[in-house]
């Protein structure tokens, strides 16, 4: 069963559809090219087989319009544009429901995102199948929930990073392969999870092994030159 979204819509509120779906019965949702606002929370709390929507159309006008949300499959156009703010998707948020994420029919499992003028990068990839994430340069503090149950293999941070928060640590059950970039080591709230490899500038080695939460990892602290990608 469809959800569709008339074409005649441009703008979603907050809480619109928030809670709405009294039934066990799945839906697939369809917002339409038209939409260009989205507000928070406006399709929290539902179970929803699919949805279908256009990012590089949406201005998100609040925080997590799908928390809450169970959505094992969202189809989008522009993966890049889900970093256009620092308020996030958040599919599948807060559920054990992992998201497979399909763009332009392609499953996405490999990310490069671009800076795209906004510091802090979100967290509208937490929860998803993806796993290897190559972050652009510009981008200064990672969101905590950045990779929250992605079970990723790779995550290389840029040379801008400044604070990575509690993300690492939510990265846990991978053992993934980090790259950090910077030569002064990055604020972490919880250390490095179950990092296999931590690869960092050569110079920089030392320092990154006497740092605050992360001397703690001294054994698994290598300089960037070692790194083989895979």
């Amino acid at each position: 069963t469809n959800i569709t979204i008339p074409n005649s819509v441009t703008s979603i509120g907050e809480y619109a559809f928030d809670n709405c779906i009294k039934t066990d019965r799945e839906f697939d949702l369809v917002i339409p090219k038209s939409v260009t606002r989205i507000g928070a929370l406006s399709f929290a709390a539902n179970k929803f087989r699919s949805v279908t929507l256009y990012p590089s159309k949406i201005t998100l006008t609040g925080p997590n319009p799908f928390r809450y949300c169970e959505i094992p499959n969202v189809y989008i156009d522009d993966y890049a544009a889900l970093f256009k703010t620092t308020y996030s998707y958040y599919f599948s948020g807060e559920s054990d429901v992992i998201t497979n994420i399909y763009v332009n029919g392609e499953l996405l499992t490999n990310v490069e995102i671009p800076y795209m003028g906004v510091t802090t990068l979100n967290n509208s990839l937490s929860n998803t199948s993806v796993k290897t994430f190559k972050i652009g340069e510009g981008y200064t503090v990672i969101s905590g929930g950045a990779f929250s149950k992605c079970k990723p293999t790779l995550i290389d941070f840029p040379s801008t990073v400044i604070d990575l928060g509690r993300s690492l640590f939510n990265a846990a059950g991978s053992k993934p392969v980090i790259i950090i970039r910077s030569e002064t080591p990055p604020n972490t709230d919880w250390g490095a999870g179950d990092a296999q490899a931590i690869y960092v500038p050569d110079a920089s080695v030392e320092a990154y092994k006497m740092a605050t939460n992360w001397s703690g990892y001294e054994d698994r602290i290598k300089p960037l030159s070692e790194y083989v990608e895979s």
